[in-house]
C-alpha cells in the first residue's frame, strides 16, 4: 500500500514540474483575490492614525494610537480612551505578558501595566504606573519593549 502512495506522489511531482522542465518556464497561476476592508473612526476605531497593531493570545487585535487603544474582536471595536478613564492618551507600543496583562509604552505617561475589563463600555480597567526615573524624559517610553 505504501509503495502505491509513493508512486502517486512521484507522479504528481512530475506532472506539476513537467511544464517547467519542457517549456523552460512556469505556466501562469491564478490566485484568488481576497477582499480588503479598511476600518476608520466611522466604524468605531478610536483614531485613524495607527502606531501599532497587536494580536493578543485571545485573538483580539489591539490598535495602538495617539488617542488611546481600540480592541477589535472581528465584529466591532471597544475603545480605551479618555472617556474610559485611561490616564494617558498617546501610546507608542503594547505587548502582552504571560499573566494576561498588557504593558503600554506612552508619551509622557511612562510605562503602564494595563488590565482591561473585556466587557464593552466598562471603565473599571486597571492601569498601574511604573516610574522609570525622576526626570521628565523618563516618562517618554518609545519602542524598547520586547517579548
Amino acid at each position: 500500500m505504501r509503495l502505491h502512495q509513493r508512486e502517486n506522489v512521484a507522479a504528481l511531482v512530475v506532472l506539476v514540474f513537467l511544464p517547467t522542465l519542457l517549456l523552460g518556464y512556469a505556466p501562469p497561476v491564478r490566485g484568488e483575490r481576497l477582499p480588503v476592508k479598511t476600518y476608520t473612526t466611522d466604524d468605531g476605531l478610536i483614531r485613524n492614525y495607527v502606531k501599532q497593531i497587536f494580536q493578543d493570545s485571545h485573538g483580539y487585535l489591539w490598535i495602538v494610537t495617539a488617542s488611546g487603544l481600540s480592541r477589535f474582536d472581528g465584529y466591532g471595536f471597544a475603545n480605551y480612551g479618555p472617556e474610559q478613564s485611561i490616564p494617558f492618551q498617546s501610546i507608542n507600543r503594547m505587548i502582552e505578558d504571560r499573566r494576561g496583562g498588557y504593558w503600554l509604552a506612552t508619551n509622557g505617561g511612562g510605562l503602564h501595566r494595563f488590565i482591561p475589563r473585556l466587557t464593552a463600555g466598562n471603565p473599571a480597567s486597571r492601569f498601574d504606573n511604573y516610574v522609570l526615573g525622576d526626570d521628565l524624559l523618563s516618562t517618554f517610553v518609545f519602542d524598547s519593549l520586547s517579548r
